[in-house]
């Protein structure tokens, strides 16, 4: 199963705005730049290849992301027929990871209340449905909160 991974990132100096009352400018950037290369890192090894089958969406501020979540998300899209895979954030709200097979499953409905809007785009589809919770797609860095809880866990070492 050909995989390509893409992590949108809206660029470090726009990155974590909802962090502003407790880290300045530099600090945010600096914080998005961390999440981003981690996220990446752990991406590295299923990323870029040609005739993929399959494209899988990582959010780039998923702090306990590991391979085995990659794995998990990509292995839910596996098997006959179309397919469609979502990871949602902690809140079950929002999707932090996203897999689909073929990579035109369904289109991309990022943003407020995303995971009820991916969920009722694989069902229109006819794609099967799998949702991955996992502790390491869930917990995202976005909130001041969020980020108290990073540090807190000893993590943001």
């Amino acid at each position: 199963m050909a995989t390509r991974i893409i992590v949108p990132h809206r660029g470090l100096e726009r990155a974590k705005t909802r962090l502003a009352g407790v880290l300045d400018p530099s600090e945010r950037a600096a914080l998005a730049e961390r999440l981003l290369r981690h996220v990446l890192a752990e991406a590295r090894d299923e990323s870029l290849r040609d005739g993929m089958d399959v494209l899988a969406v990582l959010h780039g501020d998923l702090p306990d992301l590991a391979p085995d979540d990659i794995t998990a998300l990509l292995i839910a899209v596996s098997g006959p027929g179309p397919a469609v895979a979502i990871a949602p954030d902690a809140a079950a709200r929002g999707t932090n990871g996203l897999a689909l097979r073929p990579p035109d499953a369904i289109g991309f409905h990022f943003g407020r209340d995303s995971l009820a809007a991916h969920r009722a785009a694989a069902e229109l589809s006819g794609a099967r449905l799998t949702v991955v919770d996992r502790p390491g797609l869930a917990f995202d860095v976005d909130t001041p909160q969020d980020l108290a809880t990073w540090l807190e866990r000893g993590h943001a070492a």
